[in-house]
């Protein structure tokens, strides 16, 4: 389970902001069983997380509420707090962001409901260039969303571009200056490390702002 940002605005403040709980799966431990007063009954198990489950950056936490189905029982229920590190192919993105200067900034989990996907929410990633980055004079904030699966992971890029001039002032007052595109890594390309996956992104990038 976890939780994410959903507005909710009202007259009195058109801006409001809740948090929504939601369930990423569902697992059955076990069927039926009886045990005695002040029996204790372990029952072991593992299972695979969901690709779409968000990795424990940000202020979004990450839990597992077990219960039981108890007859007449106060609260059969309990919650863990997990952390769900970032698999070895994200965390090849995040380094090669910090390889072309970008630092993480801030991570959320927030509402967007899609067609074909059953989780209300996405885990949005925003990066800001380093004072000494190589596009800090061009980039003024880096948005990514991942889409992990098992052949690779999809990226969902929106970036911020930093006024250049007076066409760059024109498209700020237009709120047009903001650019979204989906790229593809395959399992091949993450596997060649951070480097190569930076000179991937280095093209992009250049290409998006006509560097």
């Amino acid at each position: 389970m976890t939780e994410y940002r959903k507005p909710s605005p009202s007259d009195s403040d058109p801006n409001h902001i809740v948090s929504e709980t939601v369930v990423i799966a569902n697992i059955l431990l076990g069927e039926s069983f009886v045990f005695e007063p002040g029996e204790s009954i372990e029952i072991p198990f593992q299972f695979v997380l969901p690709h779409e489950t968000p990795i424990s950056i940000g202020v979004s936490k990450i839990w597992i509420r077990t219960g039981m189905d108890i007859d007449n029982a106060v609260d059969p229920s309990d919650r863990d707090n997990i952390e769900v590190l970032a698999h070895p192919h994200t965390s090849v993105i995040f380094e090669a962001l910090e390889e072309l200067g970008f630092h993480l900034h801030k991570a959320e989990n927030e509402y967007f409901p899609q067609p074909n996907y059953y989780l209300p929410f996405i885990q949005n990633f925003e990066f800001v260039p380093y004072q000494n980055g190589e596009y800090r004079r061009s980039v003024e904030e880096l948005e990514l969303v991942f889409y992990p699966d098992e052949n690779g992971v999809e990226v969902l890029l929106e970036f911020d571009r930093r006024a250049r001039g007076f066409s760059g002032l024109l498209a700020e007052m237009l709120d047009r200056d903001e650019s979204h595109h989906r790229y593809y890594f395959s399992n091949e390309e993450l596997e060649e490390g951070a480097v190569s996956v930076a000179d991937q992104f280095r093209g992009i990038f250049n290409d998006l702002l006509d560097v």
